[in-house]
């Protein structure tokens, strides 16, 4: 039952090849014949089909040749090279790119969301209305929302209690920012926010001895130099003190001006009989609403640094029972100037066309065919269409047409006062 195998099988990796050599068996069993002259076939078959992966041991899915524990082997070692089989799926993938080596099975097909809004304007179109109690007048405020290409409206005197819920008086396609009167009944301001506008809530700028809510807007467009929106709406009670409400409102817009600098600032509302002059004076605002709001008085205001954006404000009907007209403003339209187009004849003038006009000129003997003339005019004739042969063969005039990608404020007077 023991056997010496001088040389058992010995191989080296030469890509998919293997150099062999005959085993010489001595004192073997019939069973370890048989499993030992098996690598010589094993071996040649490998040499003759390479593409084919072959397993000396099957019974353990290893190229580990078989051995028996019985069975010595002198002089030689024999070189192993472990395989681990694994399933494989026999499809072939189109690969563009080195860097796009993917497989197109593990991914996932994500919707592009298209946010809506006009690309056209660069603000938000806005609404304020002072409603007197918000609830019994939603549905009519829906309506008014949704028809009015509206992105953000502005609700005073809203009348809400903690106890009713934000679904009462929910708009779709619009988010609800609201602020209740807590300590008596009536008074309440909220906003509704589009859903396509990014919004946060300033909250340090809430008091609650003051009804405003100051919310910071970031739309999908900005006029240029502008960074972002604060909007602010505001109902000021008849009996309340002007004076802590001015010096509430200068401090925080102060805050804005240090916290949110170049950015626009919105603040309407009911402003009643307050006296908003000195924050026009000292924030630079404007006062954009030309019409009574409440009789023959302007009581619901609009102040912004925005004003050459906006249109001329709209005025709507009063919600329900109210005595307030509603207020609708609109973005102008983004107006785009045409540029002046200038068509021009240009020459070729690359360094190879140069250095081709340069050969041509080089080649051509030029003092010749001037010795040739006799009067100067003749002669000077004869060099210019020798120069202009070689420029309307190697550098032909082509059509240009130039787009001026100037300021609309340059204009002819501004360029002949800049120094050349």
């Amino acid at each position: 039952t023991h056997c010496s195998v001088n040389t058992l099988l010995s191989w080296k990796s030469i890509g998919p090849v293997f150099q062999r050599s005959t085993p010489q068996l001595t004192h073997c069993s019939v069973h370890h014949r048989y499993e030992l002259s098996s690598f010589k076939n094993i071996a040649m078959k490998r040499m003759t089909d390479p593409p084919k992966q072959i397993l000396l041991n099957p019974s353990k899915k290893s190229s580990t040749p078989y051995l028996p524990d019985n069975c010595s082997c002198d002089n030689e070692t024999v070189s192993t090279i472990p395989v681990i089989i694994s399933k494989r799926i026999n499809k072939k993938y189109n690969v563009r790119y080195r860097h796009d080596s993917i497989r197109p099975n593990n991914l996932i097909k994500i919707p592009i969301k298209h946010l809506p809004g006009s690309q056209h304007t660069f603000v938000p179109s806005l609404m304020l209305s002072n409603v007197m109690s918000l609830v019994p007048k939603i549905d009519e405020l829906r309506e008014v929302i949704l028809n009015s290409d509206v992105e953000i409206a502005c609700i005073t005197k809203t009348w809400l209690r903690d106890h009713i819920d934000d679904n009462v008086v929910n708009v779709s396609g619009f988010r609800l920012v609201r602020l209740d009167r807590i300590n008596s009944q009536h008074g309440g301001v909220c906003m509704y926010v589009r859903n396509n506008i990014q919004y946060n809530i300033v909250q340090d700028l809430l008091d609650s001895n003051f009804e405003i809510v100051w919310v910071h807007i970031h739309p999908t467009r900005l006029p240029r130099g502008i960074p972002c929106i604060i909007i602010g709406t505001l109902y000021h009670p008849p009996s309340a003190n002007n004076r802590e409400i001015l010096d509430h409102l200068l401090k925080c817009l102060s805050t804005i001006e240090s916290r949110f600098p170049n950015s626009g600032v919105i603040l309407l509302g009911d402003f009643n009989n307050l006296n908003v002059s000195r924050i026009k004076r000292n924030f630079r605002l404007k006062q954009i609403v030309n019409f009574p709001t409440r009789g023959r008085n302007t009581l619901d205001l609009i102040l912004t640094n925005l004003k050459d954006y906006y249109a001329s404000p709209i005025k709507l009907s009063p919600l329900g029972l109210s005595d307030h007209v509603t207020v609708k403003v609109l973005p102008l339209s983004r107006t785009t100037t045409s540029k002046s187009k200038t068509s021009i004849k240009t020459r070729d003038i690359r360094p190879t066309e140069r250095l081709a006009m340069r050969t041509y000129l080089e080649a051509v003997d030029i003092q010749t065919l001037i010795d040739n003339k006799i009067s100067c005019e003749e002669k000077t004739t004869m060099l210019e269409k020798i120069v202009s042969t070689g420029m309307n063969s190697l550098l032909p005039m082509k059509r240009k047409t130039i787009i001026a990608n100037e300021p609309p404020w340059l204009n002819e007077n501004l360029k002949k006062l800049i120094p050349t």
